[in-house]
């Protein structure tokens, strides 16, 4: 299956990246990705392997203690839809959503 980031996806990513590296420095930003395409790995080759989030069609994936990210399987291909913060007030995941899926 191919994988694909949407537009909120790559946002939250870029947003994550600067501030990993302006607060904790380029080499644990780098370790992060590297955990990070590790898990969308894992997600490629067995896409069902991760929780339902909402339903059968949104799954959740665990990168690290403090982030995850959203992803769902359409046809042959797998969607990663959004990266957040698992201690985020999860109102404003939901409200990611909504926007996204509207």
């Amino acid at each position: 299956m191919v994988v694909q980031f949407s537009g909120l996806a790559k946002r939250k990513l870029e947003l994550l990246s600067v501030y990993l590296v302006i607060e904790w420095g380029e080499e644990s930003a780098d370790k992060f990705f590297n955990t990070f395409d590790e898990k969308v790995n894992q997600v490629e080759s067995f896409p069902k392997s991760c929780k339902n989030f909402i339903n059968s069609k949104i799954k959740i994936c665990i990168v690290s203690s403090q982030t995850s990210f959203l992803y769902q399987l359409n046809n042959n291909k797998i969607e990663i839809i959004t990266v957040f913060d698992n201690r985020q007030n999860p109102t404003l995941i939901y409200n990611d959503l909504l926007d996204y899926f509207s």
